[in-house]
C-alpha cells in the first residue's frame, strides 16, 4: 500500500482496485524496459488511471515501485530467514533446500531483481530489500557467545551483527549472480554460497 494511503480508504475497493492496477502497471513495465526509463506518465497510461489518482496513492515513481514489489521482497525475507544456521543441525548432508529455494525465488524473479540491483536501479528499492531481509533474519538468531579472537574473555556477537553479516553474504551472492549473462542453475550458487558459510563458521 502507498505511503499516502491511510485512514478508512483502505477498505474502499474502489481504492483497492485503482491501487492494484498501479502496482500491475509498474510491475509490467518493469519487466519490460530499464527501472530509469519508466515515468509516472508510463504507470498511469497503462494502469489507465490519472495522473491525480496516482498521487493520492504514492507521492513518487520510486514509492510506487516499493509498493509493487513489496509482496515479493517480503516472500525473499522469509526465504532469507529460512537459511539462518539455527535451523539445520550439525549433521546435516549437504546444501540445505531453503539455500536451494532461496536462490531459486530470485531465479523466479530474475527480470525483476536484475533491475532492483542492476547498475540502474533505485537505491531506495535496495534498501529495502537489503533491510527487510536483515530484519527477518534477525528474528531467527540469537547471541552467539564465543572465545573471544584477541584470547582475551569471550565476546557476544549480538543477532542484529549476525544478520548483516549474513544477509550481506545472500544479497552480495545473487547481486554478482544475477550479473551474470547466463545465470547458473540456483543449485549450483547454493552449493558454492553454502562452502562458503560453512567455511566462515568452522574458522571462526
Amino acid at each position: 500500500m502507498g505511503a499516502k494511503q491511510a485512514g478508512t480508504r483502505a477498505v474502499d475497493p474502489r481504492v483497492r482496485r485503482s491501487e492494484q492496477a498501479l502496482q500491475n502497471a509498474v510491475l509490467d513495465l518493469v519487466g519490460e524496459r530499464d527501472l530509469e526509463s519508466i515515468t509516472i506518465a508510463d504507470i498511469t497510461q497503462r494502469a489507465g488511471i490519472g495522473r491525480a489518482t496516482f498521487y493520492l496513492h504514492y507521492k513518487d515513481r520510486d514509492d510506487a515501485l516499493l509498493a509493487a514489489v513489496d509482496e515479493s521482497v517480503s516472500e525473499a525475507a522469509h526465504r532469507a530467514a529460512q537459511c539462518c544456521p539455527t535451523h539445520f543441525t550439525d549433521d546435516v548432508v549437504g546444501t540445505p533446500e531453503p539455500l536451494v529455494g532461496f536462490f531459486a525465488y530470485f531465479h523466479e524473479n530474475i527480470r525483476l531483481y536484475r533491475v532492483l540491483f542492476g547498475p540502474d536501479g533505485s537505491a531506495r528499492l535496495a534498501y529495502r530489500v537489503r533491510t527487510a531481509v536483515t530484519e527477518q533474519i534477525t528474528k531467527e538468531l540469537v547471541d552467539l557467545d564465543v572465545p573471544s579472537p584477541s584470547g582475551k574473555g569471550r565476546l557476544v556477537v549480538a543477532p542484529a551483527a549476525r544478520a548483516a553479516f549474513l544477509s550481506g553474504a545472500l544479497l552480495g551472492a545473487v547481486a554478482a549472480w544475477l550479473e551474470e549473462d547466463t545465470p547458473r542453475p540456483a543449485q549450483e550458487v547454493a552449493d558454492e554460497v553454502w562452502v562458503l558459510l560453512t567455511t566462515v563458521t568452522a574458522t571462526g
